[in-house]
């Protein structure tokens, strides 16, 4: 478990290295990651995973600083049949998109 602080009303980027769980503690964590159109606010105690290679922006709007903790010690079974059919997936609709 890696452990760090975000300072008040500051934005970090960071990619993962592998599938993690980011949890809060003690401010509330605001998370993107594109090319998701959607937000995460992510409140002391709770966890968002985040799967390798995806890249995200962390931040706080609080006047006090957030603590993060990454953890990459869970893994799912079919985790890797899941990412082939994502990267194909992304594969068809890039080409469809792109005939239009």
């Amino acid at each position: 478990m890696i452990r760090f602080a975000v300072a008040p009303r500051t934005t970090l980027t960071w990619r993962a290295p592998s599938d993690t769980e980011i949890r809060a503690h003690g401010a509330p964590l605001w998370i993107t990651r594109p090319p998701s159109v959607d937000d995460y606010w992510v409140q002391p105690g709770d966890v968002l995973r985040i799967a390798r290679g995806d890249r995200i922006w962390l931040g706080t709007d609080d006047d006090r600083p957030a603590e993060a903790s990454l953890t990459t010690a869970y893994v799912r079974r079919g985790e890797w049949l899941r990412r082939a059919l994502a990267q194909v997936q992304r594969l068809l609709v890039g080409r469809w998109r792109s005939k239009d």
